[in-house]
């Protein structure tokens, strides 16, 4: 059974924390790391776990938490505020751990933790037996297993579920769940609540994540409610082309557009990033090409040419987002134009696809919109430009 907050709350940008109640704790350490503001699904965590303002966690303090916010909206913040309020830095044991699936992403997760838990040992795996918290890769946790102890773990989070649910890791959820005591999903007869929760946090949760990661009884933190995915101030829109062999040029002209300086292009298979960013590099000497590598937070204006497992888990600021070939899943949408709109800044992004793509298209686009307004061009192979079509979708 779920509980969904945040749900009919019309919250589209940050607000100020002066106006949001949460305990005078939280309020000084997201203060004193220049936290003015919250973002939605930040909100919705807070009015989640706490009744007023005296610093005690409400009595939903021990259900599991499932986080359903696009990528970019401040996710990470939103699972290190239970952390803030609920590890004990006077005892020193393993009281949480974070799994994440890529080393990049644990690493830029580690550094927020840090940020944020400053009196708390936090650790990648070093010196594990002295954390209060690891955050850690599928496979590094399973290395470290042996040598760990569950006795006073409180939290439990998956990063990217969707991504660790994939078959390749299967392997290492069995494992942690040999490892884990009957006793950290039951409420002990001597206790009013149970000791650990999991938190399952993702831009595409479903409810075979939900399942397969041992939810009970969870609390959804959705502040856009369901089905809505992406946030509005992303402005998506579509060019649609005759022929396939018309999208490079509709494409090249999609990138001279004036606001077109960053840009992320996506690819559905691997091996056309290359060919792809070679065919624009005559054009547009700044188009990378993402299988060559990328760093996180590159500030240069760039055009990068990627596919879709290329670039999960790296921050680009504010760029654009251009699907070359046009997404058939959700999820694939939602991760793809995550690259966009991050922090709630303004982001565009723009599908090509064929005439006969364009239903197809069209129908998963629909159904995560948080606006429904599409705007619909097409490419006019007369002028050998792309034009408005006097619609939206």
């Amino acid at each position: 059974m779920s509980e969904e907050v945040g749900k009919r709350k019309s919250l589209e940008l940050p607000i100020p924390i002066d106006d949001v109640k949460m305990p005078a704790v939280l309020k000084e350490t997201l203060v004193k790391r220049k936290i003015a503001e919250l973002f939605p699904v930040q909100r919705a965590m807070v009015d989640a776990l706490f009744s007023g303002t005296s610093g005690q966690i409400s009595c939903n303090s021990r259900r599991d938490i499932a986080i359903l916010s696009p990528t970019g909206s401040g996710k990470t913040l939103s699972y290190i505020i239970p952390l803030i309020m609920g590890i004990q830095t006077d005892l020193e044991v393993l009281q949480a751990i974070v799994v994440a699936p890529t080393r990049l992403l644990a690493a830029q997760v580690l550094e927020e933790m840090v940020k944020f838990l400053p009196r708390c040992n936090v650790s990648n795996g070093t010196n594990a037996h002295r954390a209060h918290a690891l955050v850690l890769t599928p496979g590094k946790l399973v290395d470290l297993l042996p040598t760990l102890s569950p006795t006073h773990l409180r939290f439990l989070v998956f990063d990217e579920a969707d991504r660790l649910m994939a078959e390749s890791y299967f392997s290492w959820l069995r494992q942690l769940d040999g490892w884990l005591p009957a006793w950290a999903d039951a409420t002990p007869a001597n206790r009013t609540r149970r000791q650990m929760r999991r938190i399952v946090v993702s831009a595409t949760l479903t409810d075979a994540h939900v399942s397969r990661l041992g939810l009970r009884m969870h609390i959804s933190v959705q502040p856009y409610g369901t089905g809505c995915q992406v946030p509005a101030t992303i402005a998506e829109s579509m060019v649609e082309c005759e022929y396939d062999s018309e999208k490079l040029h509709a494409l090249k002209a999609v990138l001279n557009e004036p606001d077109m300086k960053r840009v992320v292009i996506f690819v559905s298979q691997r091996d056309a990033v290359s060919r792809l960013a070679a065919e624009l590099a005559t054009t547009f000497p700044n188009a990378k090409d993402a299988t060559r590598g990328l760093k996180s937070g590159d500030k240069s204006d760039m055009i990068i040419v990627t596919s879709d497992g290329l670039t999960r888990g790296i921050d680009f600021d504010s760029y654009h987002v251009v699907q070359y070939d046009a997404p058939t899943h959700q999820q694939t949408y939602v991760h793809r134009i995550g690259r966009t709109g991050r922090a709630y800044e303004r982001g565009r992004a723009v599908t090509l696809a064929t005439k006969k793509q364009m239903r197809g298209a069209l129908g998963v686009i629909r159904k995560v919109s948080r606006t429904g307004e599409i705007a619909m061009r097409h490419w006019d192979s007369e002028s050998m430009c792309v034009v408005d079509a006097d619609k939206k979708a």
